[in-house]
């Protein structure tokens, strides 16, 4: 069973694209708008819920201020300085009344601030504690394994740092309580400045978590919490939030601003992160929101959105369907016109006119007809004339055979005859001719064609009047690269007659050889007569013209043509000549051939 392949008319195409170009900005301006209303409602929350941590940050740094404040005062306490220089031995009479004067002194502070959860004192030189909650000043075993006691050891010299730690359960067995966030400093000695003890005044964290709770109690984020300045959660409340999550949240709000909201992709989903930094402890503020909880706002203007993409739609189709319909038209001409041209008709032109761009390609496409015919035939001359070229060459290898031969015969009788000039001539030529020969290739290295000029040199000094020196110029790295081999000889010959011979002096020729980039540049340099401006010009405008090789053409110009057709437009001949001094025959040819590659 054959299938035929479903294929769609250009109209069909045309329908197609166009109302897809005329749907595709639609789109991209429902998708704009709803990305917009979004960005707002995002934007209003972020700022919303950044202005609720300023004000809680700044309720909050009044709180520790007053902490801190208190902590300061506690550690210039005279009373208490006395106190830790005791051994808390409650029998004694005088250490009783120290510590009652002690426990008086911190009860006042915590009736004063119902913000404070207790505070703890400890003797460094004694080893005992002392704290608001407990029942009895705690001792080395009662302290070993309590947490509040081992943060204690983090505590910095004369710095008062913050801690979420451990509180002391009220009555013994002592152990950890519930947790606490502790305003911590050290106590010194007013005469040797060495440490006596330190002072801890705590807060429950769960009257930190209810603050947040009252500062977002409209909102009501999802997750919220403080944070220290190592990232360790002091409050929280909200969701769980799993450790890929808390990872996530860290890296944000270390890279970020005093104050910043933005959308992040966590594990759970995107979120909007709103974050505030409180500078003077270096603590973090974290609020995080569902992105769904904050678009489901904007669920009217997606709807809204929509209706309208609906009905550009419709419009859209009415449009590309006229739309399809003018386009195709002048198409179907020119390819009833391009179906013409296949058939060899190039007298049917398109006689009707359009002042668009259409009528420009009715213009072009006649202009195109008249000109094919013509193309085709010079393209038919070139092969014609390419073949011409192949012929000679075939022609050249065979006189070259007969004559290499002939010159063996006679090198033979020279030697028999001890004719000394004749055995150099004959050996001279039949080194070129093995050269030229090259075993039937049409190119051979630059080294060979260095050595077939000093060969022809060597020939023409036997049968002249006049001397000529030549110099070799040539790069190493170019020796093994290959070239046309018939179009060096003519340049060397030139070089001989009408410029040393001509001149009527000993001259000298230069054979010059260099590599620029992916071209070949020789030069053909001799002393010899030269030629004047008016000459040279008109020699370089006839290299420059197009018209192929006919026998009338000079050696110069049919070496000319040869390159073009062998290397393409990459090459050319150029001349330099200044009458009296010499002339410079230029060939640059793209480097095609290496010595191992046969042409």
């Amino acid at each position: 069973m054959r299938f035929s392949t479903f294929r769609l008319s250009l109209k069909s195409k045309l329908f197609i694209i166009s109302t897809i170009i005329i749907l595709i900005p639609v789109a991209i301006i429902s998708l704009l708008l709803y990305t917009k209303s979004s960005n707002i409602i995002i934007h209003n929350t972020g700022v919303s819920y950044s202005t609720r941590l300023h004000f809680f940050s700044e309720y909050l740094y009044r709180i520790t201020n007053k902490m801190y404040m208190d902590v300061l005062d506690l550690t210039i306490d005279r009373d208490i300085k006395i106190a830790m220089f005791s051994k808390a031995n409650l029998d004694s009479n005088e250490e009783i009344a120290s510590f009652d004067n002690l426990s008086n002194r911190v009860q006042n502070i915590i009736e004063s601030d119902n913000i404070v959860d207790s505070i703890y004192i400890c003797s460094s030189l004694n080893h005992w504690a002392f704290g608001s909650n407990i029942s009895r000043p705690l001792y080395e075993d009662d302290l070993a394994n309590l947490t509040w006691l081992k943060d204690s050891n983090k505590i910095m010299k004369n710095k008062i740092q913050w801690f979420k730690t451990k509180s002391i359960t009220k009555n013994f067995p002592f152990r950890d309580d519930k947790d606490i966030l502790s305003c911590y400093t050290i106590v010194k000695n007013d005469y040797d400045d060495s440490k006596i003890g330190l002072i801890s005044i705590n807060i429950d964290t769960a009257i930190v978590q209810n603050l947040l709770k009252q500062v977002f109690y409209k909102d009501k984020p999802s997750y919220i919490a403080l944070l220290d300045e190592n990232n360790s959660i002091i409050s929280s409340y909200g969701f769980n939030l799993n450790q890929e999550d808390y990872q996530v949240m860290c890296r944000y709000i270390d890279t970020e601003e005093v104050s910043s909201y933005n959308i992040q992709k966590f594990h759970a989903g995107k979120m909007l992160v709103t974050s505030q930094k409180l500078s003077d402890y270096n603590w973090k503020l974290v609020v995080l929101t569902p992105y769904n909880e904050i678009t489901n706002q904007i669920v009217l203007i997606k709807n809204f959105a929509l209706i309208c993409f609906l009905f550009m739609v419709l419009a859209a189709i009415s449009l590309a369907n006229k739309f399809s319909g003018y386009i195709l038209e002048p198409i179907q001409i020119l390819l009833q016109s391009m179906k013409n041209v296949q058939n060899g008709k190039f007298d049917k032109l398109i006689n009707k006119s359009r002042n668009d761009e259409f009528g420009q390609l009715y213009e072009g496409f006649n202009d195109m007809s008249g000109n094919l015919e013509n193309l085709m035939e010079e393209l038919y001359s070139q092969e014609i004339a390419k073949k011409d070229i192949q012929l000679k060459m075939m022609y050249s290898q065979i006189n070259a055979h007969f004559l290499y031969n002939t010159l063996d015969v006679i090198h033979w009788i020279a030697t028999v005859n001890h004719v000394p000039d004749i055995i150099k001539l004959t050996t001279s030529l039949a080194k070129y001719y093995r050269i030229n020969l090259s075993e039937g290739n049409d190119a051979i290295s630059v080294a060979d064609v260095l050595e077939m000029t000093k060969n022809y040199i060597d020939i023409y000094r036997i049968k002249n009047d006049y001397d000529i020196l030549l110099m070799t110029d040539v790069e190493e790295r170019v020796m093994n690269y290959k070239v046309l081999k018939y179009i060096f000889q003519p340049l060397i010959e030139n070089a001989v007659f009408h410029g040393i011979n001509k001149k009527g002096v000993d001259g000298i020729i230069t054979f010059y050889c260099s590599q620029i980039e992916e071209q070949l540049i020789f030069k053909i340099i001799d002393n010899g007569a030269g030629m004047s401006q008016n000459k040279l010009d008109g020699l370089n405008k006839i290299l420059e013209q197009k018209n192929m090789i006919s026998n009338g053409n000079f050696a110069l110009k049919n070496i000319n043509d040869q390159i073009k057709l062998f290397y393409g437009e990459q090459s050319c001949i150029k001349l330099e000549s200044v009458l009296g001094i010499g002339t410079t025959v230029e060939v640059s040819i793209p480097i095609l051939y290496k010595e191992n590659e046969d042409v």
